[in-house]
C-alpha cells in the first residue's frame, strides 16, 4: 500500500469526501456525480459481482483523469495549518469504491421502479427494448416476419416520441440513441 499524499490545494480532477458546500461545488466532485448518475441504471440491473466491477471502474476512470479521492485531516487543519487552510489526505481505492457503491444504492427503489414501469409501458406496445437480450423478444420479432439483427428490430419499432417518454435515460444519451436509430433506419 502507498503512503497517503497530503495535500492543501485539491485539484479539479481529484473528488472530495465529506460535506458541505465547498465539497459538493467543486469540478471533482460534479464529475463524479455525473459518472454515479450515468451509472445508476446499470448498477439496478447488474449482479453483485457486476456491482462491484461498476464501482470499481468509477475508481479508476477517476484516477485515468488525474484524480484521486481526498479526504480531510481535521487534526492536521486545526494544529499546524493556518487559518482557513486545509490539509487532504487520499482515503485509498477500497474506500473510495465503497464511497461509490453508497452512491449508486442511493435512491435504487426510484430507479428500479421508472425502470419497471419502462419495460411494462413497452411490453403493453409490444416494442423491443433496446437493453435487453432475452431470446422470448428475438424469438417474437422472427415470429412476426421480421428477419433483420435485432438492431434493425429496435431501429423498426423504437419511435422518438417513445423514446422521449424514457425517464431513465438521460437527454443526451436520448439523442444519442435516436442518431444510432437513424443509421440503422437507412
Amino acid at each position: 500500500m502507498k503512503d497517503a499524499t497530503i495535500t492543501t490545494e485539491p485539484m479539479d480532477t481529484d473528488v472530495l469526501c465529506g460535506r458541505g458546500a465547498a465539497v459538493t461545488k467543486h469540478i471533482g466532485n460534479r464529475t463524479y456525480i455525473k459518472l454515479v448518475k450515468f451509472n445508476k441504471v446499470r448498477y439496478a440491473t447488474s449482479s453483485i459481482p457486476g456491482k462491484g466491477q461498476i464501482s470499481r471502474s468509477i475508481v479508476i476512470a477517476i484516477h485515468e483523469i488525474g484524480g484521486r479521492f481526498l479526504v480531510e485531516d481535521k487534526n492536521r487543519s486545526s494544529t499546524q495549518g493556518q487559518e482557513g487552510q486545509r490539509f487532504w489526505v487520499e482515503i485509498g481505492d477500497k474506500k473510495a469504491t465503497e464511497k461509490i457503491s453508497q452512491a449508486l444504492r442511493e435512491n435504487q427503489p426510484k430507479v428500479r421502479q421508472q425502470l419497471q414501469e419502462s419495460i411494462l409501458r413497452y411490453k403493453k406496445k409490444n416494442y423491443i427494448l433496446p437493453f435487453t437480450t432475452n431470446k422470448h423478444h428475438l424469438s417474437t420479432t422472427k415470429s412476426a416476419g421480421v428477419e433483420n439483427s435485432s438492431a434493425k428490430v429496435v431501429a423498426t419499432f423504437c419511435k422518438d416520441d417513445d423514446v422521449n417518454e424514457w425517464t431513465w435515460m438521460k437527454k443526451f444519451h436520448k439523442r444519442a440513441f435516436k442518431a444510432w436509430i437513424e443509421i440503422k433506419r437507412r
